[in-house]
């Protein structure tokens, strides 16, 4: 199960551990609301469950996510744009948005240490709003050498 799969399929079905392994921590979130840095397993569990709520009462049926672009900056990260897709009853709830992630690879699996919820445009356009928003945390080039990392596709 890819990342975007496992957190949305997570989300709607319950299942924290299987979201928490989409996850490396600490862990960066961007919105309009502004920045939120998760940095304990704790923290991430009641994020967890106030999603799950707060889709449950919006009536959120399906995520689908679907890859728009992404780019190795080195062997063990990946800047990575996806379109999200909030389905309910009737049909789309809101416009698809474009979510900017940061993949790193540690510890053994690629995992999100950051996330940007609220852009538009392309790859590039998605990184230069994001580090308006989040100045210093976008993009991680140099994370520690991570021995047995691997490059898939």
């Amino acid at each position: 199960m890819n990342l975007l799969e496992g957190t949305g399929r997570s989300l709607l079905q319950g299942g924290f551990e299987a979201f928490a392994a989409c996850f490396h921590l600490p862990q960066t979130l961007t919105t309009t609301d502004g920045m939120r840095i998760i940095r304990t397993r704790e923290e991430l569990e009641q994020l967890f469950y106030d999603l799950r709520s707060y889709y449950s009462e919006i009536g959120v049926q399906m995520l689908t996510r679907q890859p728009v672009k992404a780019e190795f900056t080195n062997e063990f990260t990946i800047l990575a744009v996806h379109q999200t897709f909030v389905i309910g009853q009737q049909g789309l709830m809101r416009d698809p948005y474009e979510v900017l992630t940061i993949l790193q690879y540690k510890e053994g699996s690629w995992a999100a240490t950051f996330s940007d919820y609220a852009l538009g445009g392309g790859l590039q356009e998605c990184i230069e709003q994001s580090r308006l928003r989040a100045p210093g945390q976008l993009p991680v080039f140099n994370p520690p050498i991570i021995r047995g990392a691997r490059r898939t596709g």
